[in-house]
């Protein structure tokens, strides 16, 4: 029961702020201009949540490349002193 009630609440955060967004949008007249940023807002956020969906499997895939590893330093050469 522990985990439902961490759960409901963090749930709940969007859920009331989706409402009072909606009922401030009916309330308060708004332009054409702050409908455009708002949907501009909206899908940089889209954007943003869609090129990070796949990031934890691709940072924990094996290396497939050819040069996995960083290149080996050159072997030092030996100097005579003659």
């Amino acid at each position: 029961m522990n985990g439902l009630t961490t759960v409901l609440p963090l749930a709940l955060i969007p859920a009331v702020a989706n409402f009072l967004g909606g009922l401030l949008s009916e309330v308060v007249p708004s332009s054409g201009r702050l409908l455009s940023a708002a949907l501009h807002l909206a899908t940089g956020i889209v954007i943003a949540v869609a090129g990070l969906e796949p990031t934890p499997s691709a940072v924990s895939a094996p290396c497939r490349a050819t040069p996995c590893a960083p290149p080996a330093a050159p072997a030092a050469t030996q100097v005579d002193g003659d």
